[in-house]
């Protein structure tokens, strides 16, 4: 009974993990600042990503910060290897399917909701 009862513990276990790999941060994300403000779009794929700063309107702007780079991940958590993200901002993040959220040195810089 015991080994039926780790077995099943384990199939569960492997189930999970299987479900946290299948996790993606692919996609458009809307990206703001505390208080909502809107800071940027920011479109991942894979390990690459783009970061375009915007108005209040979420329009498009011309700022030192648009570029893109690569990301490193680990599960939930991510940080930018290169590009804006690093170089600007400093930030490492943490993600679900809905919501990324970026801090740096001086905590909660970021949310981004795709």
């Amino acid at each position: 009974m015991a080994s039926w009862k780790r077995m099943t513990a384990t199939l569960v276990l492997c189930l999970l993990a299987g479900e946290a790999l299948a996790q993606s941060a692919d996609g458009n994300w809307r990206c703001s600042m505390i208080g909502d403000i809107p800071i940027g779009i920011l479109t991942i794929s894979g390990s690459s990503y783009q970061f375009q700063s915007t108005n209040v309107s979420w329009e498009p702007n011309d700022n030192p910060a648009n570029g893109s780079g690569s990301l490193g991940f680990d599960g939930a958590y991510l940080w930018p290897e290169s590009g804006p993200l690093k170089d600007s901002f400093g930030v490492t993040g943490m993600f679900s399917d809905r919501f990324i959220n970026w801090n740096n040195n001086d905590g909660t810089l970021m949310g981004c909701r795709n």
